[in-house]
Order: structure tokens, then C-alpha cells, then sequence
């Protein structure tokens, strides 16, 4: 197949060449032959259509049997002109694989391993706040004068009934104060009604340096959720000093737990800044302990009210 202007190629048939944008060669300058001893191929494909064209004395091609989208790109890939000169032409070479990628170096700082291990409570919190603050209010999209509107007879209803069963209980007027019908019904955190409440509700400063005016709320809700988050926020505002210091005193005088914010607070400061990495490590252990705790509790305390709310409404 060599001749005196270099080696020969298979020609394009004309109907490939008007597909595929090439011009059309005449095979009539050409003595083409098939390869000796090529076995026959296991179906049809690009080159079996060149090498039966090679053969035939007829130019007509079927095109019909390769109609599909994946056999028209594959024979659009084989119909290209190769750009250098050779001996021979292979359709036939697998494409060569690429390089496997090369894993990253991992970094060997100390400093920031230590961190990665000692805040990875901060770091679950960073990454879960939206989660938590999306999953810890039971009423977010219901509007609180409506539901209160709706709530206040069924509620008075239930204190009226509590009142007549145990009147020995409610001698004295400072006992369960809050579930007078002149406070306020729901907490503005989780949506439960104060007035029903097992223990007292918070009082929670609006400015934390007067102690009037004040907002009823959940004590115990907003305590748990403050460890749960790591974010010490209520009804607007940030928690001061002052609040955590009171908050964590109604905790202890209500006998609700061990679930005291000033407490998680002090953890989290250990954990960032204590001055061995056991000290460090040892506080952010018990930090988490602190916040499975309080998580589960929270959960606990979200069903019941839940199932209280459901309850009341029918």
C-alpha cells in the first residue's frame, strides 16, 4: 500500500464524507485491498464499513443499521483526517487513560489540629445552627394574637376545672401566680402557654439593667436551648452576664436540672482557651456531654407540649 508519494490511507466513502464535513475522494485513484488476515469483525462498525466499500464494486452504503445518536458520534469520531504521517492507521487504540490524581497533602500543624479537635462542639454548632433555630420554635408561623385569641377560653376552662378539683392549693394567692388569667399566655420562645407550665415561668429583663419591664418565658426552654445552640439570644436581644447569672439561679431554685447555661458558658471558654490541651480536651468532653443532655431533654419537653397543645385544640 506504499507508493512513491508515502503511505496510503482508507479513502472516505462519499456518503461518510457529506456527513461528517469532508470532501469526497475518488476511489477510482486508489488499488485498495483488504489486510490479509484480519478476522471478521464481531458486529458493524466504522471501519467494517470502509473495508466492505474496499470490496464491494458498488459505492452504496446502508446507513440505515447505524442510526444511532451513540453509532453517528462514533463514526463522526472515526471520520477525521489523522494529521501526521505514518505507516498505518489505527481506529481500533484505546484513548490513553489520564493520570491518576494525586491525593492532597494532609496538614501536619499542630496548632491546627489541636483545634480541629478541641472546638469541634463550636463547629457542629456553626453548621447546625440554622437546623436548630429552624426545629427549636413549636409555633414559628403562627401568629401569637391569634393563637392566643383562640386559646384564651379553652384555657380558662382548664384553670377553672385545676381550681375546683384542688381549692386547698390555691389558698394562698402567691401559689402558681402565673396561671393568673391577667399574664400572659404564651411564651414568646416556644408557643406553649405559660399558665401551664409544671414550675414557674422566667422572667426575662427587656432591658437587662432595669428590672421593669420583664417578659414571661420558659425558663427551662430557653436554658436548654442556649446550651444546645451555643448561642445566648432571647426575645431579640443578646443575654448578659446578669441574665445567665439569673437564669442559672431559677434553674437551681426550681430544681429543673443540671441544664445551666453560666455552666456550658464556662465550658466553652475552657475549651477555647485553657492552658494545656488535656484541660482543653477534658472541658470539651464535658461540654458535649452537657449539650446530648440537654438535647435530649429538649426533645422530651418539645413532645409533651406538643402533645398537650394538640389536646387543648380539639
Amino acid at each position: 500500500m506504499a507508493s512513491a508519494k508515502g503511505p496510503m490511507f482508507i479513502p472516505i466513502p462519499p456518503s461518510l464524507a457529506q456527513r461528517c464535513g469532508h470532501d469526497m475522494v475518488d476511489p477510482g485513484s486508489f488499488n485498495i485491498a483488504p489486510p490479509p488476515g484480519l478476522p471478521p469483525p464481531c458486529s458493524m462498525c466504522p471501519g467494517d464499513v470502509l473495508r466492505a466499500f474496499a470490496h464491494a464494486k458498488s459505492a452504496v452504503i446502508e446507513l440505515d443499521s447505524i442510526s444511532s445518536c451513540a453509532a453517528m458520534q462514533e463514526m463522526s469520531a472515526f471520520c477525521t483526517r489523522p494529521e501526521s504521517t505514518g505507516t498505518r492507521c489505527s481506529t481500533d487504540e484505546p484513548a490513553t487513560p489520564p493520570a491518576p490524581p494525586t491525593p492532597e497533602s494532609q496538614t501536619t500543624d499542630p496548632e491546627v489540629a489541636c483545634v480541629g479537635a478541641l472546638t469541634a462542639w463550636a463547629l457542629e454548632a456553626k453548621r447546625d445552627v440554622g437546623v436548630e433555630e429552624a426545629t427549636l420554635s413549636l409555633s414559628t408561623d403562627i401568629d401569637e394574637a391569634v393563637l392566643e385569641k383562640a386559646l384564651a377560653p379553652v384555657l380558662k376552662d382548664i384553670l377553672s376545672q385545676e381550681k375546683q378539683k384542688g381549692k386547698e392549693k390555691f389558698a394562698n394567692s402567691s401559689v402558681r401566680w402565673w396561671t393568673r388569667p391577667s399574664a400572659p399566655l404564651l411564651c414568646p420562645l416556644s408557643g406553649f402557654p405559660t399558665c401551664l407550665l409544671p414550675y414557674p415561668p422566667f422572667k426575662l429583663r427587656v432591658d437587662p439593667t432595669r428590672s421593669a419591664p420583664h417578659r414571661l418565658v420558659d425558663g427551662k426552654y430557653l436554658a436548654m436551648t442556649c446550651i444546645v445552640t451555643g448561642r445566648f439570644a432571647a426575645c431579640g436581644r443578646e443575654l448578659q452576664t446578669s441574665d445567665i447569672s439569673a437564669l442559672d439561679d431559677y434553674i437551681h431554685r426550681c430544681k429543673l436540672g443540671p441544664f445551666r447555661p453560666g455552666r456550658a458558658a464556662a465550658l466553652m471558654q475552657q475549651a477555647a482557651s485553657s492552658p494545656t490541651p488535656k484541660q482543653q480536651e477534658a472541658a470539651a468532653q464535658e461540654l458535649e456531654r452537657l449539650m446530648a443532655s440537654a438535647r435530649a431533654e429538649l426533645g422530651k419537653v418539645r413532645r409533651i407540649q406538643e402533645n398537650r397543645l394538640t389536646q387543648i385544640k380539639q
